[in-house]
């Protein structure tokens, strides 16, 4: 209960599922399609892989094939679905030197009569992206929000691509959603920075007195010499006053001002915050926070992607100082 009441609004929007995960899971269901072509192109790497005596006379095939190329073959990791045509591209090129060893090496064709692990009826592409984006209610809201709070997209850009994407019925509830995301997390952030101006706020407002009293001073003794430029002030003294009252939060005031040009090259979200972060005080820091949050834990797992190249059953020996020296280095 403490972790809940101590997360930004009950833990909503804590789970973030990582978008290149989903996107692997997506094309290797498009790539089951094909799987038993790639499976024994893979199987023929793996095996001249699997020991240096194999790779040996695999590199006596290309000798013999009078195959000239400076790169070698490359297995695919299982998750990444981005490894499996370099693997093929390398293979391709070594064609003739496999062909060969059907003939020189007896064990090479027992190599693939090894079991399917994946013989699963292929589901669609589809179906697997209907499964994790085809619904909002599945999805974290924070994706949405982040759109909106680039400047130079906003809601428009939302309801522009809802209208795209998804049945018209859906889309009057489902920008509801997303701004029914951002309120609440503006009135969670409005809550700390009113608990947080509360103890200067009396200062605060004798300053705002002081000032106040000062730049009346200053206006009375301008008017006297510059009637124009005191109907002017006068003038948008009111419009900030009709502006207040039409736009009842930053967001309001936010979402009806018009978006950054979205071409601008090189444009600076953070730094377009940063420099507005006086007149969105609240909002500011949701944006902050918002920007912040990773839609894709690749970055972080890179490092240990490489335990599948150093770590096989041929090598499942190694001490784990040598692992951790191979891996590190």
């Amino acid at each position: 209960m403490k972790l809940k009441e101590s997360c930004i609004v009950g833990c909503e929007f804590l789970h973030m599922r990582c978008c290149a995960h989903i996107l692997n899971l997506i094309v290797q269901d498009g790539l089951k399609d094909i799987h038993e072509s790639i499976a024994k192109v893979r199987n023929a790497v793996r095996y001249a892989k699997s020991s240096p005596k194999r790779f040996e006379k695999f590199l006596e095939a290309v000798k013999d094939a009078n195959i000239q190329s400076k790169s070698l073959l490359s297995l695919d990791v299982s998750t990444r679905w981005n490894s499996i045509y370099p693997m093929l591209e390398a293979a391709e090129k070594f064609e003739r030197a496999f062909d060969s060893m059907v003939i020189d090496d007896e064990q090479y064709m027992d190599y693939f009569e090894e079991p399917d692990e994946n013989g699963k009826k292929p589901k669609g592409m589809k179906m697997k992206y209907e499964k994790y984006w085809g619904n909002i209610e599945k999805m974290n809201l924070l994706l949405f929000v982040a759109v909106v709070l680039d400047p130079r997209y906003k809601m428009k850009y939302i309801v522009y691509w809802f209208n795209k994407w998804y049945a018209k019925p859906n889309i009057d509830s489902m920008v509801e959603k997303v701004r029914g995301a951002i309120d609440r997390l503006y009135a969670h952030y409005a809550i700390e920075f009113e608990t947080a101006s509360s103890s200067t706020s009396v200062s605060v407002n004798g300053s705002c007195v002081t000032s106040d009293v000062a730049s009346s001073s200053m206006s009375s003794a301008s008017d006297t010499h510059d009637p124009w430029k005191s109907a002017v002030e006068e003038f948008q003294h009111h419009l900030a006053q009709e502006d207040n009252g039409e736009c009842k939060t930053e967001v309001d005031q936010y979402l009806l001002e018009a978006s950054e040009p979205p071409c601008t090259l090189g444009f600076d979200i953070l730094g377009w915050w940063k420099v507005n972060s006086s007149k969105y005080k609240i909002l500011s820091h949701v944006a902050r926070d918002v920007m912040a949050v990773l839609v894709s834990t690749v970055a972080s797992e890179s490092a240990f992607s490489t335990r599948g190249r150093v770590l096989d059953s041929f090598r499942s020996s190694l001490s784990p100082l040598t692992v951790e020296a191979l891996i590190c280095c």
